[in-house]
Protein backbone atom coordinates (compact mmCIF):
# COMPACT_ATOMS: atom_id res chain seq x y z
CA UNK A 1 0.00 0.00 0.00
CA UNK A 2 2.46 1.93 0.95
CA UNK A 3 4.56 1.72 -2.46
CA UNK A 4 1.46 2.38 -4.47
CA UNK A 5 0.89 5.60 -2.67
CA UNK A 6 4.01 6.82 -3.43
CA UNK A 7 4.10 5.71 -6.99
CA UNK A 8 0.78 8.04 -7.18
CA UNK A 9 2.26 11.18 -5.39
CA UNK A 10 5.23 10.55 -8.15
CA UNK A 11 2.61 10.67 -11.02
CA UNK A 12 1.09 13.60 -9.25
CA UNK A 13 4.16 15.38 -9.47
CA UNK A 14 5.14 14.21 -12.59
CA UNK A 15 1.77 15.63 -14.12
CA UNK A 16 0.93 12.31 -15.20
CA UNK A 17 -2.69 10.90 -14.01
CA UNK A 18 -1.75 6.78 -13.69
CA UNK A 19 1.41 5.01 -13.38
CA UNK A 20 1.07 1.01 -13.58
CA UNK A 21 2.32 -1.92 -15.47
CA UNK A 22 0.88 -4.57 -18.16
CA UNK A 23 0.46 -8.10 -17.53
CA UNK A 24 -0.20 -11.47 -19.54
CA UNK A 25 0.59 -15.11 -17.51
CA UNK A 26 0.24 -18.39 -18.65
CA UNK A 27 -0.25 -21.15 -16.54
CA UNK A 28 0.06 -24.59 -17.90
CA UNK A 29 -0.90 -28.06 -15.96
CA UNK A 30 -1.21 -31.18 -17.84
CA UNK A 31 -3.78 -30.37 -20.76
CA UNK A 32 -5.13 -27.36 -19.52
CA UNK A 33 -3.85 -23.62 -19.73
CA UNK A 34 -5.12 -20.52 -18.47
CA UNK A 35 -3.99 -17.15 -19.28
CA UNK A 36 -4.83 -14.01 -16.97
CA UNK A 37 -4.21 -10.34 -18.36
CA UNK A 38 -4.39 -6.52 -17.81
CA UNK A 39 -3.54 -3.87 -19.94
CA UNK A 40 -2.06 -4.66 -23.58
CA UNK A 41 0.39 -6.96 -22.78
CA UNK A 42 -0.57 -9.94 -25.39
CA UNK A 43 -0.84 -13.89 -25.18
CA UNK A 44 -1.06 -15.49 -28.55
CA UNK A 45 -0.96 -18.95 -29.58
CA UNK A 46 0.47 -21.14 -32.79
CA UNK A 47 -2.01 -24.49 -33.23
CA UNK A 48 -2.13 -26.23 -36.35
CA UNK A 49 -0.41 -23.48 -38.87
CA UNK A 50 -2.86 -20.41 -37.49
CA UNK A 51 -1.91 -17.83 -35.20
CA UNK A 52 -4.38 -16.58 -32.94
CA UNK A 53 -4.54 -13.92 -30.19
CA UNK A 54 -5.64 -15.14 -27.21
CA UNK A 55 -5.90 -11.67 -24.76
CA UNK A 56 -8.08 -8.98 -25.95
CA UNK A 57 -6.29 -5.33 -25.01
CA UNK A 58 -7.63 -3.45 -22.36
CA UNK A 59 -6.70 0.25 -24.13
CA UNK A 60 -9.21 2.81 -25.19
CA UNK A 61 -8.38 2.03 -29.02
CA UNK A 62 -9.79 -1.40 -28.82
CA UNK A 63 -13.08 -0.59 -27.20
CA UNK A 64 -13.37 2.16 -29.76
CA UNK A 65 -12.92 -0.97 -32.15
CA UNK A 66 -15.32 -2.78 -30.75
CA UNK A 67 -17.99 -0.14 -30.45
CA UNK A 68 -17.93 0.59 -34.26
CA UNK A 69 -16.47 3.89 -33.69
CA UNK A 70 -12.90 2.87 -35.12
CA UNK A 71 -11.83 0.58 -37.44
CA UNK A 72 -8.67 -1.38 -37.18
CA UNK A 73 -7.07 0.71 -39.44
CA UNK A 74 -7.60 3.49 -37.61
CA UNK A 75 -6.75 2.24 -34.42
CA UNK A 76 -3.17 1.51 -35.69
CA UNK A 77 -2.18 5.23 -35.54
CA UNK A 78 -4.63 6.36 -33.02
CA UNK A 79 -3.23 9.38 -30.86
CA UNK A 80 -4.56 7.61 -27.94
CA UNK A 81 -3.17 4.27 -29.04
CA UNK A 82 -0.79 3.95 -25.75
CA UNK A 83 -4.25 4.68 -23.19
CA UNK A 84 -4.88 1.24 -21.54
CA UNK A 85 -8.07 0.57 -19.39
CA UNK A 86 -6.46 -1.75 -16.86
CA UNK A 87 -2.73 -1.62 -15.35
CA UNK A 88 -1.29 -3.34 -11.98
CA UNK A 89 -0.87 -0.52 -9.75
CA UNK A 90 -2.72 2.24 -11.51
CA UNK A 91 -5.97 1.36 -9.25
CA UNK A 92 -6.92 -0.13 -5.89
CA UNK A 93 -7.94 -2.55 -7.21
CA UNK A 94 -7.10 -4.60 -10.49
CA UNK A 95 -9.65 -6.84 -12.60
CA UNK A 96 -8.00 -9.45 -14.85
CA UNK A 97 -9.45 -10.89 -17.55
CA UNK A 98 -9.15 -15.25 -17.60
CA UNK A 99 -9.29 -17.24 -20.63
CA UNK A 100 -9.17 -21.30 -19.53
CA UNK A 101 -8.35 -23.35 -22.75
CA UNK A 102 -7.14 -27.00 -23.48
CA UNK A 103 -3.34 -27.73 -24.64
CA UNK A 104 -2.21 -29.56 -27.35
CA UNK A 105 0.56 -31.15 -27.80
CA UNK A 106 2.67 -28.63 -30.52
CA UNK A 107 0.85 -25.86 -29.36
CA UNK A 108 3.45 -23.33 -29.36
CA UNK A 109 2.61 -20.24 -27.25
CA UNK A 110 4.12 -16.06 -27.45
CA UNK A 111 3.69 -13.75 -24.13
CA UNK A 112 4.67 -10.52 -25.32
CA UNK A 113 4.64 -6.98 -24.12
CA UNK A 114 2.61 -4.15 -26.03
CA UNK A 115 4.12 -2.99 -29.02
CA UNK A 116 5.23 -6.02 -30.51
CA UNK A 117 2.47 -5.59 -33.20
CA UNK A 118 4.00 -2.58 -34.68
CA UNK A 119 6.98 -4.47 -34.68
CA UNK A 120 5.97 -7.70 -36.24
CA UNK A 121 2.86 -8.50 -38.66
CA UNK A 122 0.90 -11.38 -37.40
CA UNK A 123 2.33 -13.20 -40.66
CA UNK A 124 6.17 -12.33 -39.16
CA UNK A 125 4.62 -13.51 -35.62
CA UNK A 126 3.42 -16.47 -37.70
CA UNK A 127 6.35 -17.02 -39.47
CA UNK A 128 8.63 -17.43 -36.27
CA UNK A 129 6.84 -19.40 -34.67
CA UNK A 130 6.04 -22.30 -37.28
CA UNK A 131 9.01 -23.97 -36.76
CA UNK A 132 9.65 -23.02 -33.06
CA UNK A 133 12.16 -24.90 -31.23
CA UNK A 134 14.65 -23.91 -28.95
CA UNK A 135 16.87 -22.71 -31.30
CA UNK A 136 14.00 -20.50 -32.99
CA UNK A 137 13.04 -19.69 -29.34
CA UNK A 138 17.16 -18.24 -28.43
CA UNK A 139 16.53 -16.23 -31.97
CA UNK A 140 13.70 -14.74 -31.05
CA UNK A 141 15.13 -13.51 -27.21
CA UNK A 142 17.89 -12.02 -29.24
CA UNK A 143 15.65 -10.25 -31.86
CA UNK A 144 13.94 -9.43 -28.57
CA UNK A 145 17.13 -8.01 -27.01
CA UNK A 146 17.82 -6.25 -30.86
CA UNK A 147 14.27 -4.56 -30.72
CA UNK A 148 15.45 -3.41 -26.96
CA UNK A 149 18.63 -2.05 -28.10
CA UNK A 150 17.32 -0.37 -30.88
CA UNK A 151 14.94 1.26 -28.76
CA UNK A 152 11.56 0.04 -29.76
CA UNK A 153 9.66 0.69 -26.59
CA UNK A 154 11.05 -1.90 -24.38
CA UNK A 155 9.02 -4.69 -26.25
CA UNK A 156 9.46 -7.99 -24.45
CA UNK A 157 8.68 -11.63 -25.62
CA UNK A 158 9.24 -14.99 -24.20
CA UNK A 159 7.87 -18.67 -26.51
CA UNK A 160 6.89 -21.60 -23.87
CA UNK A 161 5.49 -24.74 -25.86
CA UNK A 162 2.95 -27.05 -24.89
CA UNK A 163 4.88 -30.01 -23.58
CA UNK A 164 4.21 -33.64 -24.86
CA UNK A 165 0.93 -35.66 -23.80
CA UNK A 166 1.16 -37.13 -20.64
CA UNK A 167 -1.54 -39.56 -20.14
CA UNK A 168 -0.99 -39.13 -16.41
CA UNK A 169 -2.27 -35.47 -16.86
CA UNK A 170 -5.21 -35.50 -17.95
Amino acid sequence: MLFRSELREYAAREENHTIGSTVAALLARGRHGVCLWAGDSRLYRFRDGALEQITQDHALVEELVERGVLTRDQAVDHPHGNLVTRAVGAADRLFVDVEIFELREGDVFLLCSDGLEKELSEDEIAEVLADCDGDEASRVRERDAQMEREGSRQTRMDIPQAPEDDPGDE
